[in-house]
């Protein structure tokens, strides 16, 4: 009997014309796979063999000084502590004061944000169970101001029609400020009752709190920002060792905010921010699995011995 007997031809081919990118085979980082044959000793052609232990030594010690603003050389100061498990270290560099906290309710400066923070002071009390609703009585004592019109030379219509409409109507959450931190149960034209007291102290006690978490501000004088050069200037410090002369400054003279890495600094020997030896840590020595080899490099210094089995 006749037979019929088909073939399929399976073959490779490739979604562009060009195939030199995967015969290429290129990496990320170069550099790293260089220091990673070096480490396994592939530069002495030793193939007879394969890696079995690692051991590396490294110093590791955190940033645990700060100066915001530009130093100039030969400088030698006490720098202030360095807390980052408390928050991040581009917050310290980029936060400034807010002027819902430290504003003057005099002028137009952080308006927006103050008529906002006072709103939600007015929802926190809302949530009080109280014999009547203070929230009147809180926006008749302390509500949004008029400036004098010579304060409002040169403002833009959008801001002044903006204060149009809040000035004498909203709450000034600066002014709500600046009392609260003054008395603890504000000052108002028909007073509290004696039942509601415990409720109005506790909704200002939660708004006081709100504004502390939603704002961190640094201290008088302890800002980075340069309005000069419109950019963040400022000097981290690491102890490395016990020795006076191995502390560690790290130097950012022209930081435009963002996220900072590692080429957003530079190494500066001409200052001393005052270090002292406990804060250096001691040297860590580990030992485990060659594949955890290229860890190593995120340390100031590393040594790694390998020893071989034979083939």
């Amino acid at each position: 009997m006749p037979s019929i007997t088909t073939w399929s031809r399976l073959e490779a081919a490739a979604p562009v014309g060009d195939g030199t990118p995967g015969v290429a085979a290129r990496i990320w980082d170069p550099l790293w796979l260089l220091g990673r044959q070096w480490q396994v000793g592939e530069f002495h052609g030793e193939d007879g063999g394969t890696p079995i232990v690692a051991r590396w030594r490294g110093q590791v010690s955190p940033l645990g000084r700060f100066v915001p603003g530009p130093l100039p050389d030969e400088t030698q100061t006490s720098a202030p502590r360095l807390d980052l498990g408390a928050l991040p270290l581009e917050t310290f560099v980029e936060r400034q004061p807010v002027a819902v906290a430290a504003g003057n309710p005099d002028s137009v400066e952080g308006l927006r944000l103050a008529v906002e923070a006072g709103q939600h002071f007015l929802r926190l009390l809302a949530q009080q169970q109280t014999v009547r609703d203070y929230r009147p009585d809180f926006v008749a004592a302390y509500a949004v101001l008029r400036p004098p019109e010579e304060a409002l030379v040169g403002l833009d219509p959008a801001t002044r029609r903006y204060l149009d409409l809040v000035a004498g109507r909203a709450l000034d959450g600066r002014r709500t400020r600046a009392e609260l931190g003054v008395r603890d149960l504000p000052r108002l034209d028909r007073p509290v009752e004696g039942g509601d007291r415990a409720e109005v102290r506790t909704a200002g006690a939660d708004w006081l709190r709100w504004l502390d978490e939603l704002f961190s501000m640094p201290g008088s004088g302890a800002e980075a920002w340069r309005p000069d050069r419109m950019e963040h200037a400022f000097s981290v410090t690491a102890r490395l060792s016990a020795d006076p002369f191995d502390e560690y400054t790290l130097t950012a003279a022209e930081y435009p905010g963002g996220e900072l890495d590692w080429y957003s600094v530079d190494r500066n020997g001409n200052v001393n921010l005052d270090t002292t030896p406990a804060e250096a840590r001691p040297i860590l020595t580990q030992t485990g699995d060659p594949g955890a080899a290229d860890r190593t490099r995120r340390t100031r210094s590393a040594v790694l011995r390998v020893r071989r089995r034979p083939p």
